[in-house]
This record gives C-alpha cells, structure tokens and sequence, in this order.
C-alpha cells in the first residue's frame, strides 16, 4: 500500500472506499500504521491530507463498531494525528509554508497545535511568525490547551531569547472563546512591561472576557 500510495494516491483512495468487507479492508490498511510516520517523515503532505480527508469519510459511515472500517479508520486517523508523526509537517507549515500541510495540521485539532507549537517554539525563520498564527488561528477553540499551556509556561520565562515572540504570537492566534481562567491569563500579559505584548493581550482579552 505504501508504494501504490505515493505513486497513485487516485487508485489506493478507491480502493480503500471500495473495499467494504470489515476483513480485507483491515488488511488494506494494516501497513498504513507504519507507513504514515514514514510518509510524514518524507514530507509526503499531499499524500497525507487525501488520506486524512479518505479516513475522516470513512469514520462516520457508521457505528465504531469493533472490527468495523469505521472503528479501523478512526484507529488509524490517530496515528495520523500523532504530534509526534505531525512534527516534519508542522516545520514545513513555519517554513516555507505548505497549504496541504496547513489543511492537515488544522484537521487535527488539538493534536495539530500540539504539533505547531512544538515547531514555533524551535523556528528560527522570520516567516514562521505569520504562518504559525495564520495555522493555529485556523484551529479555533481546539488550540485553547495549548494556548493556555503556552502562556503559563512563557509567563515566567519572559526574558528568555525569543520567549516575547513566541507568547505574542500565541496571544495573536486567540479565538472569540469565552474563558475566565484563559481571560486572566492573558490580562497577566496586559500588564506587562513590554509594549507589544501589551497591545496583543489587550487585544485579546475582549476575545475570552466578551
């Protein structure tokens, strides 16, 4: 499957749909579990995203029944959004961008901005700023977690090379979720003594405390 994947994705996408006994449909994808991570790791995103977007079909055509193809593709659709298999897709998001890869990261909702994160926070490039708060921002209320563990662990470490940079961006990439904790948080940073964090808190806060 692996090679028939990344030479005609098309056929393998109508095999995997067509396949409807719960047995040969498990065999189909048995060595998908293993090829994913290699695919990511190949910076195969396209590849990914179309069977990203195969699974999720698959997923709600019925009961997650054990032994089902709708049990097996939720099973393997958290392979797929593993962080850790995310990781080489979300550095290829920060740089130099990839709008297949930015559909991925943003599919996997919490487990995407784990993923961005963990990029944003190793990034050197410039460029990265942007696209991260563009990918994470697309998210939506599914990167709360990973706003809020963001923010309370850069809150002290605010003089840190590059710290500044990353909360601001977190702070810019804040969805209209109303949220006390989150609210209080982020007017921490409004109180600050660096003017650009200021604004992007105060900017936020309406977003958690409207």
């Amino acid at each position: 499957p692996r090679s028939e994947l990344v030479s005609d994705p098309s056929a393998f996408m109508r095999r995997l749909v067509g396949t409807t006994e719960p047995r040969q449909f498990a065999e189909l994808i048995a060595p998908l579990e293993t090829a994913i991570p290699e695919l990511a790791q190949g910076q195969q995103v396209e590849t990914l995203w179309r069977l990203a977007s195969t699974l999720d079909m698959l997923a709600t055509e019925g009961p997650e029944v054990p032994g089902s193809r709708a049990a097996a593709s939720k099973a393997l659709l958290r392979v797929l959004h593993d962080p850790n298999t995310l990781a080489p897709v979300a550095t290829r998001v920060l740089s130099p961008g990839d709008s297949a890869g930015e559909r991925l990261i943003t599919s996997a909702g919490p487990f995407g901005a784990h993923a961005l994160y963990s990029a944003r926070v190793r990034a050197t490039d410039p460029e990265s700023r942007p696209r991260f708060v563009k990918a994470l921002s697309a998210i939506g209320a599914a990167a709360m977690p990973v706003l809020r563990g963001g923010l309370e662990r850069l809150s002290d470490r605010l003089n840190s090379p590059g710290a500044q940079q990353v909360a601001e961006d977190l702070l810019m990439s804040m969805p209209p979720f109303r949220d006390e904790a989150m609210g209080s948080l982020v007017a921490s940073y409004a109180r600050t003594n660096f003017p650009y964090l200021t604004r992007a808190a105060v900017t936020a806060l309406p977003l958690v405390w409207g």
